[in-house]
């Protein structure tokens, strides 16, 4: 309910117009007792603002990194922000006990994923950039214009500078190569991420509609080996990539 609802919501005006009138019953003036009726109303919609401000949690303070609009990293991290939502719905829908403090307990853990996944997304815009600025068409022709003419070179000196260039074409050839080695990997670890945790929700849903099939089985610990399974996939390519590129 909203700040201008609460302001018409019937037990807030009779709430106010009791008091209002036990003002005005006292013998006050009938604006002092109209100021105290105002008072009581106004009284609650602060309380209301201040109780929603204590329910509701802090936006949580995401990895600053850019993410392109429209690009596949962005379509994968979106579904797993999507997921991480889903799951604390879940996780707060549950009923008190045991099984709701357990889910409740994993949310930490889901959020430091999509955290991660963030900088993966990140890494991945930064990765499609960084490979655009290495045209293999030229490298290629370069190779070729480098090879024919070390082959027709007579002294040694150009012969050694030939190849230098060699190796400054191959080396970015390589780099190239590691770059889209990197970049196949986010992309796989973002897809495998926020299918995932997307899979967790589900689970997690089914836990709160119905019971196991097994009584002896343990419903909350598999769904807990899900979401390592998915934090620790994660934060191991997080940790790859950040070597291959290095970055500290």
């Amino acid at each position: 309910m909203g700040y201008a609802k609460h302001l018409v919501e019937p037990w807030g005006l009779l709430a106010a117009t009791v008091a209002g009138g036990a003002a005005w019953a006292a013998h006050l003036p009938a604006p002092t007792a109209a100021g105290i009726g105002a008072g009581v109303l106004l009284l609650k919609v602060v309380l209301f603002g201040r109780s929603k401000r204590e329910r509701e949690p802090e936006e949580r303070q995401r990895p600053v990194v850019e993410v392109a609009q429209f690009s596949d990293e962005a379509g994968w991290l979106r579904r797993a922000v999507d997921a991480e939502r889903e799951f604390a719905d879940v996780a707060g829908s549950l009923p008190p006990g045991p099984l709701a403090e357990q889910v409740a307990g994993m949310t930490a853990t889901v959020n430091g994923t999509v955290d991660t996944l963030h900088r993966l997304a990140g890494r991945v815009t930064a990765t499609h950039r960084a490979l655009a600025r290495v045209d293999l068409g030229t490298l290629a022709a370069d190779d070729r214009r480098l090879r024919a003419a070390k082959t027709n070179a007579r002294a040694d000196d150009v012969r050694a500078e030939l190849d230098k260039s060699l190796a400054s074409v191959r080396d970015q050839r390589e780099v190239h190569g590691r770059l889209t080695a990197a970049r196949d990997r986010l992309l796989a670890q973002l897809e495998s991420g926020a299918i995932g945790l997307a899979g967790l929700v589900a689970r997690a849903v089914e836990l709160a509609t119905s019971p196991p099939a097994f009584p002896e089985a343990n419903p909350v610990t598999d769904l807990a080996e899900q979401l390592e399974g998915i934090r620790r996939g994660v934060a191991e390519t997080d940790e790859t990539t950040r070597r291959i590129l290095g970055l500290r």
